[in-house]
């Protein structure tokens, strides 16, 4: 078949190129998801997972494979930002480690970026890596796969606690041609073991994210886990995050996406074990002709495992959302998701058909002009106490206050707002 990016075969000998001869199985990895991919194509709306997903302004854009030159954009993006935390940066999908920033982490702790794992210790990656985000049914998975080039991998051994947030920020710079990067994240806590991990994709420029990352939890882990998707108005991000959980073990995430000119997001559980719990919520934000796509998905493969899944959305302009939640029902299982549409030509396409959606009251929002507020600023106000309980249940403080910052920026009337 000819492959929708032009370019994409000419991108992956390039990359093999770059590469050079790696050990391990990474090589045969990329090859057989290559060729995967090559069978599967690009989604289009006539599968149901992508019914109101349109892929066009993607399968169109003939992007290169993402280099090496955005670091000097790179630094000033990240100017201002909390340099005490621990950071791994990569820059168009590559690591810089004159952006990270590394401080001591418990004995044992491993927090690395994947090109060097994949180099120097690729027996340690074989367990897992590629075990539970299956490419053989999706596209962008196998994509993903057949680019695996970089990312993070953070091990957590037994019993360890990391009270430290590990923070893995992506930033994809402007460049004279649209370019692709395929950003691959590995989390693996051993059993007992506990870890906070943020996930922060931003930047500028008509490119495409496309991440997977892959999560393991031993016997009564426990991880917090936080994602953020803020770039461009003109980037495309498409993200999976696939966890795997064993007996006992615990699974909290925040989902926050706002930017992109198209944004999908995947959130797929597995609760392999008796008594594994996932708690998933989400947040999204859109407005103008961006389109925003959420699907969560929880597996239960044993008896007294919970789920719950909390989701809120605002849209507003002519933005298209789509949220799909498939939870297997059961005891312990819940499922929510509400959203607020704040002008007469944003829609929402949900399932299931259980979703609450609302609009904005012109009572209301009359009363408010009336006292001078002005239009923007007084469609902001539903808005913000629409969103405030999903930002109130971060645990994390100065996670929570940094998002909310940024949210308060995309409501009506904020600074960073799109055409």
């Amino acid at each position: 078949m000819s492959h929708p990016f032009p370019s994409i075969t000419s991108s992956f000998d390039e990359l093999q190129s770059r590469l050079g001869r790696r050990r391990g199985g990474s090589v045969q990895l990329r090859q057989a998801a290559l060729e995967h991919f090559a069978r599967l194509g690009f989604p289009t709306t006539r599968s149901e997972a992508w019914r109101a997903t349109p892929l066009g302004p993607v399968v169109e854009t003939p992007f290169a494979l993402a280099g090496f030159e955005g670091v000097g954009v790179a630094r000033q993006l990240l100017r201002g930002e909390d340099g005490r935390e621990f950071r791994l940066v990569f820059v168009d999908g590559h690591h810089d480690g004159s952006l990270s920033a590394r401080m001591d982490l418990p004995a044992g702790t491993t927090v690395e970026n994947l090109a060097d794992v994949l180099l120097h210790w690729p027996d340690v990656l074989e367990p897992h890596l590629g075990r539970y985000a299956s490419f053989h049914d999706n596209a962008f998975t196998a994509l993903n796969t057949a680019f695996l080039e970089d990312g993070a991998f953070v091990h957590v051994p037994h019993g360890v606690h990391v009270a430290r947030p590990l923070v893995l920020r992506y930033v994809s710079t402007p460049a004279r041609r649209s370019t692709a990067a395929h950003p691959r994240n590995l989390l693996v806590l051993e059993p007992h073991s506990r870890a906070i991990v943020v996930e922060h994709y931003s930047g500028e420029g008509r490119n495409l994210t496309n991440a997977v990352t892959e999560v393991v939890l031993g016997e009564g882990a426990r991880l917090e886990y936080y994602l953020l998707v803020d770039e461009g108005e003109a980037a495309f991000h498409i993200g999976r995050v696939q966890v795997e959980q064993g007996p006992g073990s615990a699974f909290e995430a925040h989902a926050v996406t706002l930017g992109s000119a198209l944004c999908r997001t995947e959130l797929h559980a597995h609760l392999a074990a008796e008594r594994a719990a996932c708690a998933l919520r989400g947040l999204y934000l859109a407005h103008g002709r961006q389109h925003v796509d959420n699907l969560v998905r929880v597996e239960r493969a044993a008896a007294g495992v919970t789920a719950q899944a909390a989701y809120r959305g605002v849209l507003e302009g002519r933005a298209t959302g789509v949220f799909t939640g498939q939870l297997e029902p059961g005891e312990g299982v819940g499922l929510s998701h509400r959203a607020l549409l704040l002008s007469d030509e944003a829609t929402l396409d949900a399932r299931p058909e259980v979703s609450t959606v609302e609009r904005v009251d012109p009572a209301e929002q009359g009363a408010l002009r009336a006292k001078g507020m002005g239009e923007a600023a007084a469609r902001a106000v539903p808005a913000r106490a629409f969103i405030e309980e999903v930002l109130a249940a971060m645990p994390l403080e100065s996670w929570r206050e940094r998002v909310r910052a940024v949210v308060e920026a995309a409501l009506p009337g904020g600074h960073r707002r799109f055409a």
